[in-house]
């Protein structure tokens, strides 16, 4: 059991931190949602080496793109980072009125105290897989603004005067011209990361031999197992089907070695495959 367990609500430019040493709060604090900010602060709580990091455990709701500070942060002190999916705090802590950022780093400090025992250590990606899931959500940005301007040009005609939907589809249609350059020049990038990575290379030519498996969804594959490593056998491998419109208490998905919440990314959204 870790002594002192520091619970952490994430927001886009703040968070809040409530501090429980044994089953005690010691404290509230707010820093700004910068790695400098947070590592001063872990070092503050530690107070500069007199606390063993082996004994504090920082749990966290995953909430995307914003953990990204704090796992810096946490990965250059050393301090074990738990990311735990919403749901399961929310579903803790739901006979509890109340809602603010402060009331919310209690619940997951809470959560994390009683719940340790279960906790999922988060390991830091490699640099290849993070780059790589970031391109896969850029691709799949742009994917969406061209299917939308795609489908107001076909829901339009018929409804406008032919002198202003032919204008309107000229510059609708520029922008498709260049959302197909973009997307084509992820691609590209997204290939070169996979080449540069001997183990990311024979994953993709593992995944490509099976049929209906493409690049792209071989990239997504590897971005969202890293690789495969996050399983230790085939049967552990999580089948997704349709993940945006799965019902709330199924979103958090967890891959045994994985320290937080594997969120597919949009390019698996119908993709079918089986355990390798």
């Amino acid at each position: 059991m870790k002594k002192i367990v520091i619970g952490i609500d994430i927001s886009k430019k703040k968070l809040d931190w409530c501090v429980m040493v044994d089953k005690k709060i010691a404290g509230f604090h707010d820093t700004a949602n910068r790695m400098d900010d947070i590592y001063n602060k872990i070092a503050e709580v530690l107070e500069y080496g007199k606390i063993d990091i082996g004994e504090v455990l920082v749990c966290a709701e995953y909430t995307g793109k914003y953990i990204y500070p704090l796992v810096l942060a946490c990965h250059k002190c050393r301090v074990d980072l738990w990311l735990e999916s919403g749901y399961n705090i929310k579903c803790e802590a739901r006979k509890e009125r109340g809602k603010d950022d402060r009331t919310d780093a209690r619940r997951i400090a809470e959560y994390g105290r009683k719940n340790q025992d279960d906790a999922r250590i988060y390991r830091l990606p490699a640099e290849s897989i993070a780059t790589l899931r970031g391109l896969l959500s850029e691709r799949a940005m742009y994917c969406s603004q061209r299917a939308a301007h795609k489908g107001q040009l076909r829901d339009m005609r018929g409804f406008m005067s032919p002198e202003a939907y032919t204008a309107r589809a000229v510059r609708q249609l520029s922008l498709i011209k260049e959302l197909d350059r973009l997307i084509e020049e992820v691609d590209n990038s997204m290939a070169e990361i996979v080449a540069s990575d001997p183990e990311l290379l024979r994953q993709q030519q593992l995944l490509l031999s099976v049929p209906g498996i493409g690049m792209v969804c071989a990239a997504a594959l590897n971005a969202v197992t890293a690789g495969f490593s996050l399983f230790d056998n085939g049967r552990n491998y999580v089948v997704l089907r349709d993940w945006p419109h799965l019902p709330t208490p199924l979103a958090p998905v967890y891959a045994p070695n994985a320290g937080y919440p594997v969120v597919p990314t949009t390019s698996l959204k119908h993709c079918y495959t089986c355990a390798p």
